[in-house]
């Protein structure tokens, strides 16, 4: 399972299947898209009203000036790339959702400047490590055995109804699957998880070495007062925080993430030696950073070195990385200026895979590659100088801190913790996950109980735990500027690292975190404050007139396209369907999603029927819908495929209407954009015959057969039993036909 922005269009047959990768298959209502859109907008406008807010009290303020410079650098450059995608409805997505987590990071730097913001932030992200440990342990305790035993009660029956025999590799990969005692947590991979461990554990780590050395400090004079068989309160809170710090490590260990553990390892040592020489380090912090860096580089050196000359790395794993790197570069060669676009990189994928890269990957599994590819070089460069700045400012040592008054004094900074606090975070999640998640009736009850509810609950007695200290507690010392900001620096760097073989950075939930704690930690390197007053009603307007535009020209078409295909799939009849999906198209005219969800209607009602009129109307209308989805996104190679289909069918009923060169045309192309599609060159193939071009047939067969010796012997996507007979059929009819 991979995070592509958006779902495959909406299939939908009447019972008959038309193609091996079942495209046209039903599925259920998806409402991601529009998730995540909404969710970018949400983060824009509180964007917006910050800075009306502040504008509001007569003085706005912000720091970072230069940061904010290169975001909107950023956002203008991916957002001209955006115009130039193939697929511009996945590209103003992705343009949208990375503008708005890029300003949730500068937000982040205005924000937690103040000290005791900080502390409640690493507050919060210390108890969400709490939250999801006990996420964790429950799926190991009780989701994992509960999924393995109904696999075991229904094994057969799936792989029967999936069409694969028991010895098939098909078989095997969804028994390995379904086996599996991997913790994801929330996520549906392992390696999502894990990243989203290493920042919050790195902030667990830290918050519990803050209050060891509190308890340390005060530990004399305490046990001077205290009376025999008093428990130690300050001693319990640090105990349990520890807890949770050990339990962010251990939950690590059970992703399997080999990535993320070496990460987290390696930044966790680098982050015991800063704070162990931290003044030294402090005063060469410059070249303690260019060492580093130059050691990233020649350790990015020879890992390129090592695959150029042998064509593959150390391990499997990392060799199909490999793979997906190599045909990255290729995308990058052909779009080096403006990439691809933004959410365009699997169409482009398929076009430049190896013969032996099997998957269909939609993402590189590497950060810097993925903003190249998408983005071109210039927009890929803009990306990392910017990841770059916020790893910097948050290394950069703190200045001086102000006097702080005693201990006891102040207000803490320990977030409202309360039962409205939970009903309302239960509500407000509960509300979202039954506009997103599709839910309904009892599917959704037990949702909100175990999925939403209970987390919840964790989270909230886990912000208790974490905001604890024992005592009365004023602004607590240390958080800011010692093992605090230290350990969820590391945390912030070992994610980045295990951004080069995940992609953690381009999925929203993980990524939102990383952005809002780099810029909480950049918040404490001392930056200029701007001072803008004066024209405050300007610098406010900004971020209100982008949540306009972004909400009518972005969200606005996706949710209305997402209702009316929603309705599509719940409407009864045929006619009302295509109607629906036809309305989908209108509602957003630059989004494939309703044509082909269109054409696949009318395509399945035509092969359904028997009048001869109405048939020939429907595949033509298929055939029509089919054109429109492929010159709204003319890389994807199921589209062309689906016009071909559609065309045949037309030219086998009403043979004036289309010629034959057509839809071998369409099938070219979706070769063209796919060669490396061994089942698709065989229906290429299957095409070439009953046009009667018995030599280009051979060679098609050819070609699909030298792409299966390529793969893997135990590959899922080699052919099997019934497809080599086909394979057979097809040159004994092409060597009768010469």
């Amino acid at each position: 399972m991979e995070l592509p922005f958006t779902a495959r269009p909406v299939g939908w047959t009447s019972g008959q299947s038309l193609g091996h990768d079942n495209h046209f298959g039903l599925i259920g209502p998806d409402r991601s898209e529009i998730a995540r859109v909404t969710f970018a907008v949400v983060i824009i406008g509180i964007a917006a009203v910050w800075a009306v807010g502040s504008a509001m009290t007569e003085q706005l303020v912000f720091r970072a000036g230069w940061l904010a410079a290169m975001l909107a650098a950023f956002a203008l450059w991916s957002l001209i790339s955006a115009t130039q995608a193939a697929d511009k409805r996945a590209a103003a997505n992705v343009w949208v959702e990375q503008t708005s987590l890029l300003v949730a990071g500068w937000l982040a730097v205005q924000i937690f400047a103040n000290r005791r913001n900080f502390a409640l932030m690493l507050v919060v992200l210390s108890s969400t490590a709490g939250a999801l440990v006990v996420k964790g342990v429950w799926q190991l305790a009780v989701e994992v055995p509960d999924r393995i035993a109904i696999f075991e009660m229904y094994r057969s029956e799936w792989v029967a109804r999936l069409g694969w025999h028991a010895d098939a590799p098909q078989a095997k990969l969804i028994e390995s699957r379904m086996l599996d005692r991997t913790v994801t947590g929330f996520f549906g991979l392992a390696n999502l998880f894990a990243s989203l461990m290493i920042l919050v554990g790195g902030a667990a780590v830290g918050l519990a070495i803050e209050k060891l050395q509190f308890v340390m400090a005060k530990g004399r004079a305490r046990s001077m007062r205290r009376s025999r068989g008093e428990v130690d309160l300050p001693l319990l809170a640090a105990v349990v925080s520890v807890a949770i710090a050990c339990g962010s490590m251990v939950m690590l260990l059970l992703t399997k993430s080999r990535g993320a553990v070496a990460a987290a390892a390696i930044c966790g040592i680098a982050a015991a030696v800063g704070y162990r020489f931290r003044r030294r380090l402090a005063q060469h912090w410059r070249r303690c950073v260019l060492l580093c860096g130059a050691t990233l580089l020649l350790a990015v050196l020879a890992v390129a070195g090592y695959g150029l000359s042998l064509g593959r790395l150390p391990s499997k794993t990392m060799t199909f990385r490999w793979h997906y790197w190599v045909g990255s570069a290729r995308i990058v060669t052909d779009d080096w200026l403006l990439g691809v676009g933004g959410g365009n990189f699997p169409a482009a994928y398929l076009k430049h895979r190896l013969l032996a890269a099997e998957e269909e990957i939609k993402m590189p599994h590497n950060a810097i590659v993925h903003a190249a590819c998408q983005y071109g070089l210039p927009g890929a460069l803009i990306y990392l100088a910017v990841v770059a700045s916020f790893l910097l400012g948050a290394v950069r040592p703190r200045p001086a801190p102000p006097k702080l008054g005693p201990a006891g004094t102040g207000r803490g900074p320990a977030p409202v913790v309360s039962l409205r606090f939970g009903v309302l975070l239960i509500v407000s999640v509960g509300v979202s996950r039954w506009l997103f998640a599709g839910l309904t009736g009892e599917q959704y009850l037990l949702e909100l109980i175990f999925e939403v509810a209970l987390p919840i609950g964790v989270l909230v007695l886990s912000l208790a735990v974490s905001a604890w200290w024992g005592e009365r507690l004023g602004v607590v010392p240390g958080l800011a500027d010692g093992a605090g900001r230290i350990c969820l620096t590391a945390g912030l760097l070992a994610f980045a690292l295990h951004n080069m073989v995940s992609f953690s950075l381009w999925a929203p939930g993980a990524a939102m975190v990383f952005w809002i704690a780099a810029g909480a930690c950049l918040s404490q390197s001392g930056l200029i404050t701007h001072n803008v007053s004066r024209a405050r009603w300007v610098f406010a307007a900004i971020p209100v007139a982008l949540a306009v535009v972004v909400l009518v020209l972005v969200w606005k078409p996706v949710f209305l396209r997402t209702v009316c295909m929603e309705k599509g799939l719940q409407a009864v009849g045929a006619e009302e369907k295509i109607r629906l999906f036809e309305e989908a198209s209108d509602a957003d005219k630059i989004s494939a999603a309703g044509p082909v969800a269109s054409a696949r209607a009318r395509l399945a009602e035509g092969l359904n029927e028997h009048d001869r009129v109405r048939k020939a109307s429907m595949l033509q209308g298929a055939y029509t819908c089919a054109l429109e989805a492929v010159r709204r996104h003319s890389d994807r190679a199921i589209y062309h495929r689906l016009a071909a289909q559609a065309a045949q069918h037309l030219a086998a009923d009403a043979p004036s209407s289309v010629h034959v060169s057509e839809y071998l045309g369409h099938m070219a192309c979706a070769v063209e954009l796919n060669p490396s599609d061994a089942r698709l060159r065989i229906d290429y193939a299957a095409m070439l015959l009953d046009a009667g071009r018995f030599r280009d047939c051979l060679s098609e067969l050819a070609l699909a057969e030298q792409i299966d010796k390529e793969l893997l012997p135990e590959s899922v996507k080699r052919l099997n039993a019934d497809e080599r007979k086909q394979m057979e059929d097809l040159i004994d009819r092409c060597e009768a036909g010469t």
